[in-house]
């Protein structure tokens, strides 16, 4: 095989990957939703706070459920929280980020569609229309931690506890991020480019 006939051959490879990488089966986004804060609570049965807090759930825009036309939801592959002063810690509760676009609030609640609300806000016009599916903020105002006691939160530090507070300042934060395969596939195609490259240079 002649390099012209190898550049036509992994330039049709490329261009095969690349659509198969981009078409619509092959798009699911992992996302990171951030949900910060500052409460009272007891860790462990040990009493903290006030403490600043930062909430990191990651999921995947493929889960996410409709729970109404205006509803959304989407359950954690997994999640932790950094209390300032007292560490990180990984929840081995599961939990989810929804999004309640009836009142334009995204909230932070234990896993699966009926899941009790543990940390929501901030309520926004920005939130009008969206659907979990995209990058959004940061976006601060509002919001209120509850319900913390009605079944045991647990982290790998123990059970978590944030006293009931409906007037905490929250910021939350959607991003995107490409899932394994896509930038496996990115970096697969850069191969085959360089390596036409270095083919020609040799010939």
């Amino acid at each position: 095989m002649n390099v012209k006939q190898l550049k036509e051959s992994l330039g049709l490879l490329s261009l095969s990957l690349l659509f198969s990488l981009t078409s619509p089966a092959a798009q699911a986004m992992g996302i990171i939703f951030t949900h910060q804060g500052s409460g009272t609570g007891t860790l462990d049965g040990v009493p903290f706070g006030p403490a600043d807090f930062v909430i990191t759930g990651i999921g995947d825009t493929d889960n996410r459920e409709n729970i109404s036309s205006s509803v959304f939801s989407i359950d954690h592959d997994s999640a932790s929280i950094d209390l300032n002063g007292l560490g990180s810690f990984d929840f081995i509760t599961t939990t989810r980020t929804f999004l309640n676009g009836d009142s334009n609030t995204p909230g932070f609640s234990r896993s699966g569609i009926d899941g009790t609300d543990l940390f929501n806000g901030p309520s926004d016009s920005a939130f009008n229309g969206y659907d979990l599916l995209s990058s959004i903020g940061p976006i601060t105002g509002s919001g209120d931690l509850l319900q913390w006691t009605l079944s045991d939160v647990v982290t790998d530090g123990g059970i978590l506890v944030f006293d009931s507070n409906d007037t905490v300042i929250t910021t939350f934060q959607a991003t995107l991020v490409p899932e394994p395969i896509t930038i496996l596939g990115s970096l697969l195609v850069f191969s085959i480019t360089g390596l036409v490259k270095r083919k020609s240079r040799s010939n």
